[in-house]
């Protein structure tokens, strides 16, 4: 978290607390949402991610859900 906040003030990252188990991890910006996958299956494997541009409608689906979330972590 240092290392990512380093040379901005406020905060430009946050940790959340939630009851929820994760399908999707993700980093969000103004522009883009990197979506990583997690396997379904216990073995190892590189998974891919996906970046997906600000004004798209995926974009707008994976903002909509982390919304969500940030919004049930603060009750």
């Amino acid at each position: 978290m240092r290392e990512a906040n380093a040379g901005s003030s406020p905060s430009m990252t946050s940790i959340l607390f939630h009851d929820r188990v994760l399908r999707y991890s993700f980093i969000q910006t103004d522009d883009f949402i990197w979506v990583k996958f997690f396997t379904n299956s216990p073995e190892r494997a590189e998974v891919p991610a996906l970046k997906v541009r600000a004004g798209t409608p995926l974009f707008k689906f994976f903002n909509d859900d982390a919304q969500r979330l940030v919004h049930a972590s603060n009750e």
